[in-house]
């Protein structure tokens, strides 16, 4: 045998000993290995050491912290010196929660305490067990409970208003929640045997991952709706979910497949040998590997998606990063937006490394060990006699679980401490809403009138409603549709209408306002059945107003809506319209009144937007509308202006998501309290003409109120508010270029604003009569014709009415002296035109009953007025007598 001999150990190079300092001699080794590298990291250095120091200046030293609410003096003072980081307590809780009513945003910060509550949970490996589904159940209807409300006392929010931080959450969350799975299923697809099911698999991968989110985002709010059934609507907050769920769900199929690609054959072979379902076979053994190869890249992913939800901005989505945009639209702190984005920043890289982190802690802990042991648990817990002083007889196993379920217990008590505590430290405000009363006024005898923005949604109001709208006043305002707003203007992010709004539909030119554009929009609502049917506006009564002193609104505008109701007029029923262009008004709404305080004179264009030109614009209206009326009262009134809450009629919506003010007016005479027949007239406001901004003004001031205190008239005058943010309407404008919603169904029965201002109109005609003032039919001459107006072209009559339906002839004798017959009108007014300026005419009236014509009225005289100058510099003026 051969001795087996100890072979000696092959000589080992022994370590050359580091001498000096070990710090410089890593500098030397890393930094300063050689001349290049050593200038290079010099010139770093002298960079870094140079923007931590402008940083340090900037962020720190010269910043302003705090300042007086929403005065961002300071800050412009600083600026180009220091951050203005006073901005963020100024926004931070729009920027947090949008445009989530103010007094409820406690709801919204509870629901993401809860969130992250829920996040921290799901990372204690010792809580991994059934009790935790069951706590995401319970907590996710709690948050669900915070935050649309409508139950326990809690008011209803609607998904419009939601904002911020939670949305990105919600959106985040059951994204990838149930993007995972469907990841997980679709990459099993893509390795199937069956060719059906790996086709699909593939065809889905491929058309997703080819087509950008932006795009799948776009056509789940257009296209999506489209194949639904009709009438069952989708809310777009759900739209975005299910396309960012699609989208993961892509991308997290071909990480995953990539992990299971990397399981070694023989793992599924074992698993076979062991007669595993396919399904036991890929849970207990497949994908747990498969997963754990996967790790860096699903969390690279993850990170990708959390940070993807801001693209929801293109279906109308205010995420985290949307409200910080537009939480500095405020012209006080535009100048701030650094600021701003470096604080959202700082709340994405907060939750992005935690979840890189926590991927780190859980790879290690995987290295270690493929699940948790409660035996081990169990054996920790024998250190402390105390606590298994009574488990005698019970297994590790049952204590394990025992000592689980303490846990999770200890949680959700904490939970529900913080709800408690939060609960009781922020409140829930609830009050006793007063709606309106219910009085005897026909719907059909309701009229509508408006100033700006107020003229705008009057003309959409009673072209949407036109079967039970009598007559429109419109004042310095413009066409239906006039912006032209609808869907497809996600794709300029709305900035579209509110171009055309403040473009063509205020400042013209003529050439583009085509008024085919408008009336084929309202013939196709119409013939859609989103509108009533168009023969209807043939009827009504149409007042049109202009000042040629007006710097706001040209008067291409108002001519386009004199083009657009001449349309449906016709040459029949042309009597119906009358339009005042010749008074030297400013952009208001003109009073009789002269020297009363608070107003401004004839041709200002200035708050609170009513002129004093010796102009009874609200009688013009109200007559030209209903015929002659009694006089206005000139003492104190009789009836009184009533409050009424406007969320009442704003349902499922609060107010504030469509720009409405909290509390409407309205003022009913004595007459109508007691139950006399009466009846509506909607007076709105216009910009800037709200009660915020200018108090009751034009509640009180504009004249109407003194007309139906003696003719059992009710005016309602149904409130806007600002909204800087969202919905965007910072001077309390109607909504004529679809800021709520987005979509031309602003101009429609459906949309919000018209919506909430039928639904008043309806319960203030509730207990409905006949209509006030109604006689029989009969020949008889009619009484009272008055000339109420004229213009350097027109005149504008009324007489006291008859029965509704009456046929009037009117006949004209100009300065000749022959009565001839100028037009049939049914109602008791008549807008006569083609009149020569400056000139005396005569009017009488005689009705048409049965094709036989009745005596004829007293004469009326009334000489038109001049043609006004040509005002280039609208504002400045003279008035013509």
């Amino acid at each position: 045998m051969t001795a087996i001999t100890d072979i000696p150990d092959a000589p080992r190079t022994a370590r050359r000993p580091q001498l000096g300092n070990p710090v410089l001699h890593w500098l030397r080794k890393n930094l300063f290995s050689s001349i290049p590298n050593g200038i290079i990291t010099v010139l770093l250095m002298v960079l870094l050491a140079k923007g931590i120091f402008s940083f340090v200046q900037w962020g720190i030293a010269n910043a302003v912290w705090l300042t007086p609410t929403n005065d961002s003096s300071a800050c412009r003072a600083a600026r180009g010196l220091g951050a203005c980081w006073a901005i963020v307590p100024e926004k931070y809780r729009f920027i947090l929660f949008g445009t989530y009513p103010f007094d409820e945003q406690w709801r919204p910060a509870l629901s993401v305490v809860l969130f992250i509550a829920l996040y921290y949970l799901s990372t204690r490996r010792a809580l991994w067990r059934r009790e935790l589904v069951y706590l995401w159940i319970g907590a996710l209807a709690v948050i669900s409970v915070l935050m649309w409300g409508g139950v326990l006392g809690l008011s209803f929010v609607s998904q419009d208003r939601w904002g911020g931080l939670p949305v990105t959450l919600i959106l985040a969350t059951f994204g990838l929640a149930v993007g995972f799975p469907l990841g997980i299923l679709v990459a099993l697809g893509r390795r199937s045997k069956l060719p059906a099911i790996r086709s699909l698999s593939v065809l889905y991968v491929e058309l997703i991952r080819g087509v950008p989110l932006v795009s799948l985002l776009f056509m789940a709010s257009v296209m999506f709706p489209l194949f639904m059934p009709a009438g069952f609507n989708i809310d777009k907050l759900l739209r975005a979910q299910i396309a960012i769920i699609l989208f993961a769900g892509a991308y997290l199929a071909e990480v995953i497949r990539g992990g299971l690609q990397a399981v070694p054959r023989g793992q599924y072979e074992a698993a076979d040998a062991l007669g595993l379902s396919y399904w036991r076979k890929h849970r207990l053994i497949i994908l747990p590997q498969a997963i754990r190869h996967v790790i860096p890249p699903l969390v690279n992913t993850f990170i990708a998606f959390f940070k993807d939800t801001s693209l929801v901005l293109i279906i109308g989505i205010f995420d985290l990063l949307t409200t910080a945009k537009t939480a500095i639209i405020d012209p006080a702190w535009q100048q701030f937006s650094v600021e701003v984005y470096i604080f959202v920043a700082a709340i994405y890289f907060v939750f992005c490394f935690a979840m890189s982190r926590y991927s780190r802690t859980w790879r290690r802990r995987q290295r270690r060990s493929d699940g948790f042991s409660f035996g081990a648990a169990c054996l920790r817990l024998r250190r402390f006699p105390i606590l298994i002083s009574n488990t005698r007889g019970c297994s590790c196993g049952r204590l394990g679980e025992a000592v689980m379920r303490v846990a999770v217990l200890r949680q959700f008590t904490a939970a529900q401490i913080c709800v408690l505590i939060f609960t009781t430290a922020l409140g829930v405000s609830s009050c006793a809403a007063e709606g309106l009363r219910r009085y005897r006024a026909p719907i059909g005898e309701s009229s509508i009138s408006g100033i700006s923005s107020g003229a705008f949604m009057a003309v959409q109001f009673g072209t949407a409603w036109s079967s039970v709208i009598k007559g429109v006043g419109v004042v310095a305002g413009g066409p239906y549709w006039c912006a032209k707003a609808d869907a497809f203007d996600a794709v300029t992010w709305y900035w579209g209408p509110i171009r055309r709004a403040t473009g063509a539909c205020m400042k013209g030119p003529a050439s583009d306002l085509n008024p085919k554009d408008f009336t084929a929009k309202a013939d196709a609502k119409a013939a859609a059945g989103e509108i009533d049917p168009l023969s209807n506006v043939g009827r009504q009564k149409i007042y049109l107003f202009h000042g040629y002193n007006d710097a706001i609104v040209d008067k291409a505008a108002t001519d386009a809506a004199a083009d657009f109701y001449r349309h449906y007029l016709g040459d029949a029923n042309r009597g119906n319209l009358f339009y005042q262009a010749t008074l030297g008004a400013g952009h208001s709404f003109v009073v009789a009144k002269q020297g009363a305080p608070g107003l401004n004179d004839c041709k200002a264009n200035t708050a609170p937007y009513i002129d004093q030109c010796g102009y009874d614009q609200a009688g013009v209206i109200l007559q030209h509308i209903y015929g002659r009326l009694n006089p206005p009262n000139a003492a104190q009134l009789a009836g009184s202006v009533k409050s009424f809450d406007q969320s009442i009629y704003t349902t499922p919506h609060l107010p504030d998501a469509l720009s409405m003010g909290d509390t409407g007016y309205v003022f009913v005479p004595r007459d109508c309290e007691q139950g006399s027949p009466c009846r509506v007239h909607v007076a709105l406001h216009g910009c800037k003409q709200d009660v915020a901004d200018i108090g009751r003004r034009f509640v009180d001031e504009a004249g109407y109120n003194e007309w139906a205190d003696t003719n059992r008239m009710i005016i309602l005058y149904p409130q806007t508010k600002t909204s800087p943010y969202w919905p965007s309407n910072p001077q309390a404008c109607w909504d004529w270029w679809s800021y709520v919603n987005h979509q031309d169904s602003y101009v429609t029965k459906s949309g919000s604003q018209i919506k909430a201002i039928k639904a008043m109109l309806d319960a203030l005609t509730a207990a409905a009569a006949a209509p006030a003032g109604a006689t029989a039919p009969s020949l008889s001459a009619p009484q009272s014709l008055t000339v109420i107006d004229t213009s350097d072209s027109g005149a504008d009559l009324a007489w006291s009415p008859g029965d509704d339906g009456t046929t009037y002839r009117v006949s004209r004798a100009g300065p000749d002296g022959a009565f001839q017959a100028v037009g049939d009108v049914t109602g008791a007014s008549f807008g006569d035109s083609g009149l020569t300026p400056k000139t005396t005419y005569r009017w009488r009236v005689s009705v048409i009953l049965n094709g036989a014509v009745g005596p004829s009225s007293e004469e009326a005289t009334g000489t038109t007025r001049s043609t006004p100058p040509r005002c280039a510099n609208p504002g400045s003026c003279p008035i013509a007598k």
